[in-house]
């Protein structure tokens, strides 16, 4: 649906109106990975993905301000894979990313901004902390970001979106989002995904192995 007037906005609303029925309609429509038949599952390397997209990302000037940390799980893919699409797994990377960068650069005087990407293998769960330090989202947001767009007060979409296609992805390789709020600020994003262990021996095993 083109927006022809821009300044109108009843335009607006009948727009927000027809995503609102669209985004219902993926709601009631469930995606079975690999989501595509171009993006077929895969044994990925989540250290590897995640680091190449990274600092690729960082390397536009328009991040200057923003400090990226990296806490990676050392030989985690070594070890350990996810079966899953090496596309759509950037893509939920991409999103809750993009989300953090927008969030820390609308900052203004807030000292040193730091978006941090940190992995750690739990058991047979790999668990991907995507984490900003900013304000940190309101308390009776926490439970629904990933869960429902965010709608403003005159009933039309706000925020979220993306987020909701994050958690239908994740949620197809059998995984999880936590979000939450930690003590000192910030929001942190938890992507919880199986591991699959790419010797002959289980996750569990693996985590003992490394220490």
């Amino acid at each position: 649906m083109a927006i022809e007037n821009e300044s109108d906005p009843q335009i607006f609303k009948e727009y927000f109106a027809a995503l609102d029925d669209v985004l219902h309609e993926i709601e009631d429509t469930p995606i079975r990975a690999p989501l595509s038949d171009e993006d077929a599952i895969d044994d990925v390397a989540i250290n590897e993905l995640l680091e190449t997209y990274l600092r690729r990302l960082w390397g536009h000037s328009r991040l200057d301000r923003i400090r990226l940390e990296l806490d990676f799980q050392e030989d985690l893919d070594d070890k350990i894979v996810v079966r899953a699409s090496r596309n759509w797994l950037r893509q939920v990377f991409e999103i809750i990313t993009e989300n953090g960068i927008r969030h820390l650069k609308s900052l203004e005087n807030w000292g040193d901004l730091v978006f941090t990407a940190r992995t750690r293998l739990s058991g047979d769960k790999i668990h991907v902390t995507l984490a900003d330090n900013g304000k940190g989202l309101a308390d009776h947001l926490l439970e629904v970001i990933t869960h429902q767009p965010i709608k403003e007060e005159d009933g039309s979409i706000g925020a979220g979106i993306g987020l909701v296609v994050a958690r239908t992805i994740v949620e197809n390789y059998n995984g999880d989002i936590e979000v939450s709020k930690p003590p000192e600020g910030g929001t942190n994003f938890r992507i919880e995904l199986p591991a699959q262990s790419v010797l002959n021996i289980t996750p569990d095993e693996a985590e003992v192995a490394h220490g």
